[in-house]
């Protein structure tokens, strides 16, 4: 009786680590998998020039990263007024002007109706010499209407997520756990 309820509750705990050892890989997947979402460092270029000119100003630069509010994510293809110049954002969201200098510069979305509407009017930014400024800018693009349609039922549902039958191995662990521990209180 004694070794009976031993190998229960051995094959009841193999079990049990069998299943959190395939969520936790399971998990570790998933977390490796997420894209990383795109940020802007800023990167100051040191001057291959060895002369020196005390009246050089330096140029400041804007910059930032246009956010649909819809969607969620990063809009590219966004067209974005900086002082007297648009500039269009990249595949990233992101938009940059450099080479300014220092003063106010408005800047603010430049929308079609298709696009959306921003949520926000001109914002005034204040530029230094040499200084690089983030302004990040959104918008709500329209949402679409769908017309629903039919889909047939699948033959066989798929299997959804990591798991694996981690629960299942997890469950009937702790079903050999609880037999080894009824075998223990009849003993």
């Amino acid at each position: 009786m004694r070794q009976l309820r031993f190998i229960l509750l051995s094959i009841g705990m193999l079990f049990c680590l069998l299943a959190l050892g395939m969520t936790m890989s399971s998990a570790a997947v998933q977390a490796q998998s997420l894209p990383e979402r795109p940020t802007l460092t800023p990167v100051t270029v040191p001057s291959t020039s060895k002369e020196t000119h005390p009246t050089a100003v330096p140029a400041g630069r804007i910059t930032g990263t246009v956010i649909d509010l819809t969607t969620g994510a990063p809009a590219p293809g966004i067209r974005v007024s900086v002082g007297d110049a648009a500039v269009t954002t990249d595949s990233n969201g992101n938009y940059d002007r450099s080479g300014l200098a220092a003063g106010d510069y408005p800047v603010a979305l430049v929308l079609t109706s298709a696009q959306g509407l921003a949520e926000q009017g001109t914002i005034m930014v204040s530029l230094a010499d040499g200084a690089t400024v983030i302004q990040h800018l959104n918008f709500r693009s329209p949402v679409l209407a769908v017309a629903p349609t039919a889909v047939p039922a699948p033959v066989a549902l798929p299997q959804t997520g990591g798991d694996s039958g981690g629960i299942g191995m997890f469950a009937f662990g702790m079903l050999l756990i609880l037999a080894a521990s009824l075998l223990r209180r009849k003993a």
